[in-house]
């Protein structure tokens, strides 16, 4: 993983150069990088929100996109994991209607590391619309000043953000983070 120390805002090309089986590909990207966010920020605490699980909406069918979902990722809310005292994992992500195809892979990736790290800590998926034809965003999407998707945020367990990841995520970065936090 790289995470490279940009020292100002603005748009930023990226070459990656990666080599696998023999066969040498490269990548060029360009990011942008803000001052501010409307977001929370790494440090913050995010609200505690009240998101849609299958106690309140039992069809998971209406909680995500999600072609074969994991129901373990729709049991609690956003504000019962930040008052639960364990570091959380929480992706906005819509695996159905995602316009970057990243969104599958990362819901994918927080259900990997819940496998891997049981109730030492909480996973959500928060989908990113609260109903589906016509697409209606989540309420979520605008208590956390989200304007696109996916986006996976850490908590510490006094909720608090450790980490703020945008666009893909594996479940090795999610270990990677959930070990800084003490959990193994």
């Amino acid at each position: 993983m790289v995470y490279p120390d940009l020292p100002h805002a603005g748009e930023w090309g990226l070459v990656i150069d990666t080599t696998l089986g023999g066969t040498t590909a490269r990548l060029q990207i360009v990011v942008e990088l803000v001052e501010e966010t409307n977001s929370p920020a790494v440090g913050e605490i995010p609200p505690a929100s009240e998101n849609r699980t299958v106690a309140t909406e039992p069809d998971l069918a209406k909680l995500t996109s999600a072609a074969a979902p994991d129901p373990d990722l729709y049991q609690q809310t956003i504000a019962a994991a930040m008052a639960s005292g364990k570091p959380s994992v929480i992706t906005f992500a819509t695996p159905g209607f995602c316009q970057t195809r990243y969104c599958t892979p990362v819901v994918d990736s927080v259900s990997a590391a819940k496998e891997q790290f049981g109730d030492a800590a909480n996973f959500i998926h928060v989908e990113v619309y609260k109903e589906f034809s016509p697409l209606v965003l989540a309420d979520e999407m605008a208590e956390w000043g989200l304007i696109t998707e996916p986006w996976t945020f850490v908590l510490d367990g006094n909720g608090r953000i450790a980490a703020r990841l945008g666009g893909p995520v594996s479940p090795q970065e999610l270990a990677d983070v959930l070990a800084e936090l003490g959990i193994n």
